[in-house]
């Protein structure tokens, strides 16, 4: 823990002043009100993880070091796993990283989400293509992950929670493509809204074998049942995307040894 505690520290302490010449490695960050960190609080993060990191974030039209409220796009309130992602992704990198964060809450990838209606106005996926192609704009950069939160949204009736992993199947290979990373790792959430709240068990459990299991290679998924929430006891609280950040960027750095060539 002392060690790790170390190496966090060596990651965060001294803030980014200006960015590399080189591209820059980005991961991109998409979901609903999980992933724009609903429930966040500044106040609530390790220490470390509250000030601005040597990482980078593109926040409204331009790269700016990562700190807690300066990830979202849009530009509304909230942080979420990518703050502790970051500096452990960072750290086993052994360089400075990039994340283009796009999240709004109550979305679903039945209509909003969707890849096939991405040319309704509407389309979050759309305004996640364009946010990604004004940062290219601004600077060399290479695609080489994807975390997802979502699929609360879609838990909701069951002929939704059906479709949702033929949707699924079509955004992860989508967005592959648009990101020109065919054999990109991509990492979800696994939804887990208790019992006690407005979702249905049963229908729950539909989204979160979808999402278990998309049928598709460079794929994995994070549990996130034993994270700690809010009242509601469908938001995480502070420390539960803390870890959440730290799970996935440890199942991408797997998935990355598993690929690598031999």
């Amino acid at each position: 823990m002392l060690k790790k505690a170390l190496l966090l520290m060596a990651a965060l302490i001294f803030p980014a002043t200006s960015l590399a010449d080189e591209p820059l490695k980005v991961f991109i960050f998409a979901g609903q009100s999980n992933m724009v960190g609903r429930a966040a609080k500044v106040e609530e993060l390790p220490e470390a993880l509250q000030a601005p990191q040597k990482n980078w974030a593109f926040h409204g039209n331009q790269w700016v070091p990562l700190e807690p409220g300066k990830t979202q796009n849009p530009e509304i309130e909230g942080f979420g796993p990518e703050i502790s992602f970051a500096a452990a992704m960072a750290e086993h990198l052994g360089e400075p990283i990039g994340i283009i964060k796009y999240s709004r809450g109550g979305t679903n990838l039945h209509t909003q989400w969707n890849v096939e209606k991405q040319n309704q106005p509407k389309s979050l996926y759309a305004a996640l293509i364009h946010l990604v192609e004004k940062a290219k704009a601004t600077k060399e950069i290479e695609i080489v992950g994807m975390t997802w939160m979502q699929g609360e949204a879609d838990s909701k009736t069951e002929a939704i929670a059906i479709a949702y992993g033929d949707h699924y199947r079509k955004l992860i290979t989508q967005a592959r493509k648009d990101f020109d990373n065919p054999a990109m790792p991509f990492i979800a959430g696994r939804v887990n809204p208790a019992k006690e709240s407005v979702f249905t068990p049963e229908i729950v459990e539909i989204t979160r074998k979808h999402q278990e299991n998309p049928k598709l290679e460079h794929y994995d998924w994070v549990d996130c049942d034993d994270l700690p929430k809010i009242g509601d006891k469908v938001h995480y609280a502070t420390t539960g995307l803390v870890t959440m950040g730290e799970r996935m960027s440890e199942k991408i750095i797997t998935l990355e040894q598993q690929n690598a060539p031999e």
